[in-house]
């Protein structure tokens, strides 16, 4: 493998969705243990901006859209040949290596192994072919949460009357994509059921919100809703904080996963083995193309089966 001398500056280019983008934070976070006093800078869609730009590791967050004209295209290239980036980590397969010519970069052009199935574990292949020499990575705290960023989320949730000692369940019923969404009745069921578990509250965006009021609609127990309250950086203190997240294949699911909370993943149409939440945290259900083949008792049960396991890792460090 060549070795990569003098790396000064990195441009990470990463992608358009905000659940793929996540997907893309352990190159990042390799990059930053590798090279620590390199400056890091990462190129991505509009849609994970707001996301990704108060991630302190990150020297500049620079958004890219695609559909944008040819010459801003073209004067957007030109500034970043000025920086001239030591080494250009392209997750997108785009021809930016070839416009901006760093010293190094990942190839456009390579063979996957057939073992490597899920996507973050792509990712971190490509960027070995860039000659970066890793064994794992950190994963403490990806986002890069402060004490501040916790303390309001806190507040917000002493507000509605949840305490620390509560254990905070969160419902993400909703997907961009129609056909990766649950049933609002199965979400209500489950609501319901894990009612007697701990406090639920129910996640998503301002868009979600005929999602949320369907679910809150069949719902006995009523479950608390922050859908609209919270921006995106906001859900991630909020997730870092829940007991167990079930969700939608969904950008707040590789969120959870991220931030190893116990996970779980309902899946429908799309591959489960590239996109399912990783770790033994972590669980994926999928019965077949459509995702309401997935019944409510099964999600319960795989629930029931996370808070138990955690309940007894907590028993045994008393």
């Amino acid at each position: 493998m060549k070795e990569l001398k003098d790396i000064r500056k990195i441009l990470l280019i990463t992608l358009t969705n905000i659940g793929d983008a996540v997907l893309t934070l352990p190159v990042a976070l390799v990059l930053k243990e590798k090279f620590p006093s390199a400056y890091l800078d990462v190129l991505l869609g509009p849609k994970p901006y707001e996301l990704f730009r108060n991630i302190p590791y990150f020297s500049k967050v620079i958004p890219y859209d695609k559909r944008m004209p040819c010459f801003r295209k073209i004067r957007l290239i030109l500034k970043l040949r000025r920086e001239r980036y030591d080494l250009v980590v392209d997750l997108r397969h785009s021809l930016f290596p070839l416009f901006l010519k760093p010293r190094y970069s990942t190839p456009l052009l390579f063979k996957v192994s057939k073992e490597i199935k899920h996507k973050q574990d792509f990712h971190l292949y490509k960027l070995k072919l860039a000659g970066v020499d890793f064994v794992g990575f950190s994963s403490d705290n990806p986002f890069g949460i402060n004490f501040n960023e916790g303390r309001k989320i806190d507040d917000l949730l002493i507000s509605k009357g949840i305490y620390s000692e509560d254990k905070l369940i969160v419902l993400a019923p909703s997907a961009r994509d129609r056909r990766k969404r649950w049933g609002a009745q199965n979400f209500a069921r489950l609501s319901d059921a894990l009612s007697r578990e701990g406090k639920v509250v129910l996640v998503g965006s301002k868009e979600d919100k005929e999602v949320i009021e369907e679910v809150l609609f069949f719902s006995k127990s009523k479950p608390l809703r922050l859908d609209g309250e919270l921006d995106l950086r906001d859900l991630v203190v909020l997730l870092k904080r829940a007991d167990l997240f079930i969700g939608n294949d969904s950008a707040p699911m590789q969120i959870a996963s991220l931030l190893g909370i116990p996970t779980i993943g309902i899946f429908g149409p799309t591959e489960v083995e590239k996109y399912k939440p990783l770790g033994d945290r972590s669980r994926a259900i999928r019965k077949g193309r459509s995702v309401d083949l997935v019944l409510p008792e099964e999600v319960l049960k795989l629930a029931k089966e996370l808070i138990r396991d955690e309940q007894e890792k907590i028993d045994r460090t008393n």
